[in-house]
C-alpha cells in the first residue's frame, strides 16, 4: 500500500485522531483526578540516630524524621505518612532500651500505618503495647492489632494493608508457631476485592522483593510497599501495581505524588527521594525525648560498669593494650600512634558517646567480651582501635615468646574490617584503598618489626 493512496492517507488520519483522542482523554481524566501525596520509608533496623561516623552515613535517626515530616506536612498537610515497619532489632547490650525509645520517639512521628515486621516482636508483644501505633497486620489472628488501616484525607480513601510472612515466622525450639497467624491469602485477597470495591487506593506492604511477591493476591493493589535495600530506588511497575523501594535505616525517605481517579486508580505519578541528612537540623519537639533516651543509656552504662568493676578485681584479662606491642613491634606501633584508629575513643567522647555501647564496640579493644575494655578508668590501655582489635587478644602471644602467630590471615583481614566498617557505618569503605596505603597500623605483615 503506498503511503500517498487514498487508503493510507485515510489509515494515517485515523492513527493520528485515536492518538490525539486518547491524548486528550488522558489529560482530561489526569485534570478531573484527585491528587494525594504519600511519604514512606523502610525498614528501620533500630537506627535511633545516626553514628556520624563517616560523612556519607550521616543519614537518618528519628530526630531527622521529624524535622522533614514536619516540613512536608506544613507543605502538604494532606500527604499520608505510611512505614515498613521493622523498626526494633535485637542482640545489642542497649537494645532494649533502644527498642522503647524507638517506639516513643516513632509516636511523636504519627504515621498513619505502619506495617509489622517480626523484628518489632523481638521483645514481645507486651513491649509494643505499651506505646500505641498505628500496627498493621493482615494476616494476624486476634486482636493485638489492626488488620487494615483506613485512611481518609480530602474525600479520598486509601485502604493499608500488611502481610507477615508465615515462612518466616519465629516458632519454639519445638517447631511450633509462637504467634497466631493466617497462612493463607485467602482472607487478604477479600480485604484487596473489598477495598477496591468501595473505590479506595489500595496500599500493600510485604517482605521480600518483587521476585518472592508471585504467592501475594495484587489484583486490585495499586502500590505495593516491599523490604528495604541499602539504597532506596525507584518505582517500577509488576503489572498494573506501582511497586516502592524503600531505603535501610531511614537514610532516606520516599515521596509519592499520585493523580488517582474517581475508582481509586492510580493515572499519573512522580516520586523523589528525600536524604535525611546533618542539613536538617534538629526538632525542638523531639529534644525531652532524646535527652531522655542519653540518659537511659548513660545510667545503663553507669549500671554496667559498676558490676565489671566489682567482677575485674585481680584479674588478668587476655588484652594486653598497644604499649606491650611496642618494644617488638617499634615501627608499627609509631604509625598506629598517628592514626586515627589510636584516638577512636576521643572521637566518640567530643560528640559525647563515650559511654553509649554501639559505640564502643568499635571504638575501644574487647569491648563486652571477657577481659576487654570496660571504661578508662578500669582499662586505660585499651581505649581505641589498636592491634588486638584486629590481631586479637595478644597475651598468650607474649607469654609464649611470640611463638604463637597473631591472626589474620591475608584473606581474613577485609571480613575484620568490615566487622565496622560496613555498609551503616562507612558504605564509601574500600578495603583494596586502604591495604594499598598500607593498614592503619602502618604494616601489611603482622611479624614485621
Amino acid at each position: 500500500m503506498k503511503i500517498d493512496s487514498p487508503r493510507s492517507r485515510l489509515a494515517v488520519g485515523l492513527l493520528l485522531a485515536l492518538v490525539c483522542a486518547m491524548f486528550l482523554f488522558t489529560r482530561a481524566a489526569i485534570a478531573n483526578a484527585d491528587s494525594l501525596t504519600i511519604a514512606y520509608t523502610g525498614n528501620l533496623e533500630g537506627h535511633l540516630e545516626p553514628c556520624g561516623c563517616a560523612a556519607e552515613s550521616d543519614f537518618g535517626g528519628l530526630d531527622r524524621h521529624a524535622v522533614w515530616l514536619d516540613r512536608l506536612r506544613a507543605e502538604r498537610p494532606e500527604m499520608i505518612a505510611i512505614a515498613q515497619g521493622g523498626l526494633l532489632t535485637g542482640g545489642g547490650v542497649t537494645e532494649r532500651i533502644k527498642a522503647e525509645f524507638i517506639l516513643r520517639g516513632f509516636a511523636l512521628l504519627n504515621y498513619d500505618a505502619i506495617a509489622l515486621r517480626w523484628p518489632d516482636l523481638a521483645f514481645g508483644r507486651e513491649l509494643l503495647a505499651h506505646t500505641p501505633l498505628p500496627w498493621t497486620a493482615s494476616n494476624w489472628r486476634g486482636n493485638d492489632w489492626a488488620l487494615t488501616r483506613e485512611i481518609a484525607r480530602g474525600g479520598r480513601k486509601v485502604t493499608f494493608l500488611s502481610w507477615l510472612d508465615p515462612e518466616t515466622a519465629p516458632k519454639t525450639t519445638g517447631g511450633a508457631a509462637i504467634y497466631p497467624l493466617d497462612a493463607t491469602t485467602i482472607s487478604l485477597a477479600e480485604r484487596i476485592a473489598q477495598a477496591r470495591k468501595e473505590g479506595n487506593l489500595v496500599i500493600l506492604a510485604a517482605t521480600g522483593d518483587a521476585a518472592s511477591t508471585g504467592h501475594l493476591p495484587l489484583t486490585g493493589v495499586d502500590l505495593l510497599l516491599l523490604d528495604a535495600t541499602e539504597t532506596m530506588g525507584e518505582p517500577t511497575r509488576l503489572g498494573e501495581t506501582l511497586v516502592l523501594h524503600p531505603g535501610k535505616w531511614g537514610m532516606h525517605a520516599g515521596i509519592l505524588d499520585l493523580q488517582v481517579d474517581a475508582q481509586g486508580r492510580v493515572i499519573a505519578w512522580q516520586h523523589r527521594v528525600a536524604s535525611l541528612g546533618a542539613d536538617l537540623g534538629h526538632a525542638p519537639r523531639m529534644a525531652d525525648w532524646h535527652a531522655a533516651y542519653t540518659e537511659r543509656v548513660r545510667a545503663a552504662s553507669r549500671e554496667r560498669v559498676a558490676v565489671l568493676r566489682a567482677q575485674r578485681q585481680g584479674e588478668t584479662g587476655p588484652f594486653l593494650g598497644a604499649q606491650k606491642c611496642q618494644a617488638c613491634h617499634p615501627r608499627p606501633f609509631a604509625a598506629w600512634s598517628s592514626s586515627r584508629h589510636a584516638q577512636a575513643l576521643s572521637t566518640l567522647e567530643r560528640v559525647n558517646k563515650g559511654f553509649d555501647p554501639d559505640c564502643l564496640v568499635c571504638h575501644t579493644v574487647g569491648f563486652n567480651r571477657p577481659g576487654g575494655f570496660i571504661d578508662t578508668g578500669v582499662t586505660p590501655q585499651l581505649a581505641g582501635v589498636q592491634c588486638e582489635s584486629c590481631h586479637g587478644p595478644g597475651r598468650e602471644h607474649v607469654q609464649e615468646g611470640h611463638d604463637k602467630k597473631m591472626p589474620p590471615t591475608a584473606d581474613q583481614t577485609e571480613a575484620l574490617c568490615r566487622g565496622c566498617h560496613n555498609a551503616l557505618h562507612a558504605p564509601a569503605f574500600e578495603f583494596k584503598h586502604f591495604r594499598r596505603r598500607g593498614i592503619p597500623c602502618g604494616h601489611g605483615d603482622a611479624g614485621t618489626p
